[in-house]
């Protein structure tokens, strides 16, 4: 992570007055990488490694004193949910139900109740779980390059940062930020770096096996799903007028964002083809479920 120099939080009484400085990695040569969906084989490694270095941390905490690090891990702030924002949940799969519904059946059922889902798939189960980043993706991370080659990574934005499965942060990263066909090519090779770097880092410190892994990820990885039906089509969506957005109401900003790959009227500055038709719409995206198990319980 950027060296943290100082921060000053009020708790949501005064949240313009909240505070936080953190290192600037731009000197040292660390930057984005570049494409939003198809982070390649080299940067997923890396990440997953080092990824792997930060969940040992809790396993050894939790070994060296489990309750003075339940004390410390309750203090975190729960990330909410709001039914009202299903609809937004589901858009990736409302407009296929017609024609390929009873293919489609164990994700509808396992989508009847979106939030339900993924605060079931969330929940903190011992002894897995570990504090996750909680927004683990591509614009969460700074590289630094050899010669093109990443070789040192640094992670950020620990906003959402939850105590749950490790599968939260694997499956966000691999399902929002990495290719289809990458995915399926390599999905051990990614597993088993992560896990390298999770077995490596702390000497003597007992982690889950590597076959611990992978069945974690078949049982919690579909609750990514969800997610990524809220944020791929934001991304897909242009730049956002977000003075403008900011001054919706809750409801209004549902009927301005994007919606299935379509940016609202109102939010987005995306211009149209000379068919009046938003490019991003007509951009298909879906989300490759392969290595996950959809029969939920």
């Amino acid at each position: 992570f950027p060296d943290f120099y100082n921060g000053f939080v009020t708790n949501g009484e005064a949240p313009m007055e909240d505070l936080l400085i953190l290192q600037n990695l731009k000197p040292f040569g660390y930057k984005l990488s570049r494409g939003h969906f198809s982070v390649d084989y080299d940067h997923v490694v890396l990440s997953f490694k080092q990824l792997g270095r930060f969940h040992v941390l809790s396993y050894a905490a939790k070994a060296d004193d489990f309750e003075g690090f339940k004390k410390r891990k309750d203090k975190l702030l729960k990330v909410l949910y709001r039914k009202e924002t299903q609809d937004v949940f589901l858009r990736g799969i409302t407009p296929l139900l017609d024609k390929y519904g009873k293919e489609l059946q164990a994700l509808v059922d396992a989508l009847e109740d979106p939030v339900g889902l993924v605060l079931r798939m969330t929940t903190p189960e011992e002894p897995l779980a570990v504090l996750c980043h909680g927004d683990f993706c591509r614009n969460n991370i700074f590289y630094k390059y050899d010669h093109g080659r990443p070789v040192q990574v640094k992670f950020f934005d620990l906003a959402t940062c939850k105590y749950s499965s490790p599968a939260v942060d694997l499956a966000f990263f691999l399902f929002l930020s990495v290719s289809s066909e990458s995915r399926i090519k390599h999905w051990d090779d990614f597993l088993e770096a992560y896990h390298e770097g999770l077995s490596n880092a702390v000497p003597g410190t007992v982690v889950p096996s590597l076959d611990d892994v992978k069945e974690e990820m078949k049982k919690k990885a579909v609750y990514v799903y969800v997610l990524c039906n809220y944020f791929i089509p934001i991304m897909l969506g242009g730049e956002w007028d977000t003075e403008h957005f900011e001054k919706l109401s809750e409801e209004e900003r549902l009927e301005a964002g994007p919606r299935g790959g379509r940016p609202g009227p109102s939010a987005s500055r995306q211009s149209p083809d000379d068919q009046g038709v938003p490019r991003c719409a007509k951009k298909k995206t879906y989300v490759n479920l392969k290595h996950v198990n959809l029969n939920i319980e």
